[in-house]
């Protein structure tokens, strides 16, 4: 953990591959560096959506570890610097949403 999931329409995603990646690499940074999640836990997908509808046309949810650490400012600039690296690579808004979960609540294979 921490699962990155990113959900926008297939026209908000059509963006060049080095976009991407550099998205990838500020997400991923993120999690190791400001929130010290272990490098192989961490799990970064898109879904592409349907037609927008209502809202942002980004949304990303995270779910995490709840740890001492990870306080609400910390988490505050976690999803601020998130937000920006979004906005960045695809020009357009999100919607970020974090839950934590307390580790002996997860259950987990691979």
């Amino acid at each position: 953990m921490p699962n990155v999931t990113i959900f926008a329409p297939g026209h908000t995603l059509a963006q060049p591959e080095e976009q991407y990646e550099v998205f990838i690499e500020t997400c991923n940074g993120l999690c190791v560096d400001l929130i010290r999640a272990e490098p192989d836990k961490v799990h970064v997908i898109f879904v592409e959506t349907g037609k927008h509808a209502i809202g942002h046309p980004g949304y990303i949810e995270i779910k995490l570890r709840s740890g001492g650490h990870r306080t609400r400012e910390l988490m505050g600039e976690f999803m601020e610097k998130l937000e920006a690296a979004f906005e960045k690579a695809f020009a357009a808004k999100v919607r970020i949403r974090c839950f934590a979960y307390e580790g002996e609540y997860i259950f987990a294979r691979n």
